[in-house]
């Protein structure tokens, strides 16, 4: 348990709650809104509740209260005019702000609470693209500046991913009422992160359209076996690490190889944006983001 994070530094604040350094230096000095502790070398130190405490207010000022205002209430009642906020209006900045709490403390009950909360006043495609995607977003920031652990990380992603399953149980039995295109959905060797490609299988199926998952780490010569199966089929395979853009058009040669006229293949990856269009063939496309993958199956 070594890992898990119950103290912050200022830097850490920053990255979580999109409050700059220089914002919570001056209202510590200025406001006190936060007392943080010290280390031997008088570095800040910040716990769980600070943090709490910050996210709030970061989400006050979004919603327009100025600083000085909210200087003059107590953590309580930033915390209740938060609360009034959302059952305003559903803000996704506050879901987010407190998922990375339930995150933090590895507190699933808050996450569903959030999480049912936010499905009374949204769709549940509209829950992802609003919130979870954003969320992911940050995680993978958090990931990179090492303001998460790997127990963080599975923690929070394996209930997102618990989500999706549990939408996908309740249509997977349907009958398609689309006959064609057949969809299939993968993730190709070494690539483990798949919710953002598991809710693209929820969102075909509840469409109506045929939705063949394969999951993670799916090796290219494996693919033929479907292509006998099925005719006209719309492959999609997330990249989010694996292979990088130098090795990509190496992977592509090898699935130009197994696809057929009526095929199309498409590869969601933020990386492949440098790659262009020009280089590729023409039933092969790139999506910057899973939104951009949404927008065309709309």
């Amino acid at each position: 348990m070594a890992n898990i994070k119950n103290f912050f530094s200022i830097k850490d604040l920053e990255n979580i709650t999109g409050i700059s350094t220089h914002s919570i230096r001056i209202w510590e000095r200025r406001y006190q809104l936060l007392l943080p502790s010290r280390t031997t070398g008088n570095q800040r130190i910040y716990d769980i509740n600070q943090l709490k405490t910050l996210l709030n207010i970061a989400f006050l000022k979004k919603a327009g209260y100025k600083i000085s205002k909210i200087s003059n209430l107590s953590e309580e009642e930033i915390s209740t005019i938060a609360q009034q906020i959302v059952d305003k209006d559903a803000k996704s900045f506050y879901f987010i702000s407190n998922m990375k709490i339930a995150m933090y403390e590895f507190d699933y009950q808050l996450f569903n609470q959030l999480y049912e909360e936010a499905l009374r006043k949204q769709t549940f495609t509209e829950v992802f693209i609003n919130i979870f995607i954003p969320y992911l977003h940050f995680l993978g920031l958090f990931w990179q500046t090492k303001t998460i652990s790997t127990v963080h990380e599975h923690f929070i992603s394996n209930l997102i991913y618990q989500k999706i399953q549990l939408h996908i149980a309740e249509i997977e039995n349907l009958s398609p009422t689309i006959s064609s295109p057949t969809f299939v959905l993968y993730l190709p060797e070494e690539e483990m992160h798949e919710i953002g490609i598991l809710f693209l299988h929820y969102v075909l199926l509840s469409k109506g359209y045929r939705s063949i998952y394969l999951g993670r780490s799916v090796p290219v010569e494996d693919l033929p076996r479907l292509t006998s199966a099925f005719s006209n089929l719309y492959w999609i395979a997330s990249f989010t690490i694996r292979p990088d853009s130098k090795k990509f058009k190496k992977y592509i040669d090898k699935v130009v190889k197994i696809l057929t006229e009526q095929d199309q293949f498409w590869a969601v990856g933020r990386h492949l944006a440098s790659i262009s269009p020009q280089t590729l063939p023409s039933n092969l496309r790139i999506f910057g983001s899973l939104k951009d993958v949404l927008s065309e199956i709309k």
